[in-house]
């Protein structure tokens, strides 16, 4: 370690026996994150999560990880895993277990989250549902301000020495190359297959006149090539200065694993507790899509229209009313209502309301994911057939694309994002998602546009136009 590094004593907390694991905190200098992702080893697995206006977080290795079957088992097994682990070790002489961080990712549909049979294809290494204790955790500015970073190691006291000479030579790296380059425009190769999506939205409209299911999302994916490798840690800083306000994320599951990353607009969940003691959780419906304008003037009437829309308002309603409902068994009061507000990104712009609740004592971050996912912003109204209509409509599975990814404290505190406007990286490949919500009186024309329009949020970023 450098001196900068060392100048505050790790401190270090003694995990049971049982565990064999020890948590020590090290105080790293200042670094660009995204110079530090471009530093790891090669293929190393990790998690990097950034949410608006905050500092971010790499999770790097997994210490406890568990991979149930399903989102609404992912908190009791999680809790089941941590408590042998960490029992005996919480309270006052335990500061850095306090700062520990849970990391997840939830496919969009957990029961068919990457296709049939045992070959996951470009999703190999990747799990339908994950949660892990990383075996690093950097903490780069945010709560400990622009200048200050931190890492927890995670592991028994030989591991401990590995993860001190890893870290020790990333934070090197990223000391002496303190950007990432910048993508290069140029060779991609972008296979549109819009009238694949076209035709899919055809067929979403006769499904659509069976009885009871009044919305399903359709997703798309386009391929792209180009003649060099794309990095991902490269198109993570691209992204996060094309699109500041937005969630940046980028999980690798394993070694040699593809990288899946995006830029999101879209909380699913926020819990946060303040002053007072009282829990609450924050959501919101973000549905209903139109494109930004030229000129001030064009941007303003086009947000107009939007506001206008009875096709989008009574899609957005849709979603706003399927929060406030399945947020309500959780809460001891739901607030939503009042006119959507325009949310403008970009090149898009979107309807939004917000919608929040105080949570009934022990509810937490992974309660209201699991009650939430997937809303009917990415899959449809009611679930469970908008659900079976898009296994029957689509030809690829979505894997995560518009799943979650998010942080979790061990006292059910975190923050999680719906997992669009995002991209599985794989060398020289990339697969770029996304999606729009079908209605009885959608056109397929106009979908295929307003695909193209979300997708341009990360093409730009690979570096297409």
């Amino acid at each position: 370690m450098t001196s900068s590094e060392t100048a505050v004593p790790p401190r270090a907390v003694d995990l049971p026996r049982s565990a064999g694991l020890r948590v020590e905190l090290r105080a790293l200098p200042a670094l660009d994150p995204f110079a530090l992702v471009a530093a790891l080893p090669a293929a190393r697995s990790h998690l990097f999560w950034r949410g608006p206006g905050e500092g971010a977080l790499l999770a790097i290795g997994r210490a406890l990880r568990v991979a149930p079957p399903s989102v609404h088992t992912l908190g009791p097994a999680l809790e089941e895993a941590l408590e042998p682990a960490l029992e005996g070790a919480l309270g006052p002489g335990a500061p850095p277990l306090a700062d520990l961080r849970v990391l997840f990712s939830v496919a969009f549909d957990s029961s068919a989250a990457f296709g049939a049979g045992a070959d996951l294809g470009p999703w190999r290494g990747f799990a339908p549902v994950e949660a892990f204790v990383p075996e690093v955790l950097v903490r780069l500015g945010g709560e400990m301000g622009a200048q200050g970073s931190e890492a927890l190691l995670v592991g028994d006291p030989e591991r401990l020495r590995e993860l001190r000479a890893e870290l020790a030579a990333a934070v090197e790296q990223a000391s002496r190359r303190p950007t990432v380059e910048e993508p290069t425009d140029g060779d991609l190769a972008i296979e549109w297959a819009g009238g694949e999506h076209r035709a899919n939205v055809a067929a979403a409209l006769e499904v659509l006149r069976r009885p009871g299911l009044s919305k399903v999302v359709l997703a798309h994916a386009v391929e792209v090539r180009r003649g060099r490798a794309f990095s991902p840690a490269a198109l993570l800083a691209e992204l996060g200065r094309l699109h500041p306000g937005c969630f940046l994320f980028a999980v690798r599951p394993a070694p040699g694993a593809a990288v899946f990353l995006g830029a999101s607009p879209e909380r699913l969940a926020r819990v946060e507790e303040g002053a007072d003691g009282v829990r609450r959780v924050g959501s919101g419906a973000l549905a209903g899509s139109a494109p930004r304008g030229a000129t001030p003037e064009e941007d303003d009437a086009l947000g107009r229209r939007l506001l206008a829309s009875a096709k989008d308002l009574d899609e957005h309603a849709i979603v706003g009313d399927m929060i406030a409902h399945a947020l309500a068994p959780l809460c001891l009061r739901v607030e939503h209502g009042g006119a959507p507000a325009l949310e403008r990104l970009r090149n898009v712009q979107h309807l939004f309301t917000p919608v929040s609740g105080v949570l009934r004592p022990g509810r937490g971050i992974f309660d209201a994911v699991a009650a939430l996912h997937p809303t009917p912003a990415v899959g449809g109204m009611p679930r469970d057939r908008a659900l079976a209509a898009i296994r029957e409509l689509e030809r690829e599975p979505r894997g995560l694309y518009a799943g979650v990814v998010g942080w979790a404290d061990l006292t059910g505190r975190g923050d999680s994002a719906v997992a669009i406007r995002s991209a599985l990286v794989d060398g020289d490949r990339a697969r770029v998602f996304a999606g729009g919500g079908i209605v009885a009186t959608s056109d397929p024309d106009v979908e295929v546009e307003e695909t193209r329009l979300k997708m341009a949020a990360v093409l730009e970023a690979l570096g297409g136009r």
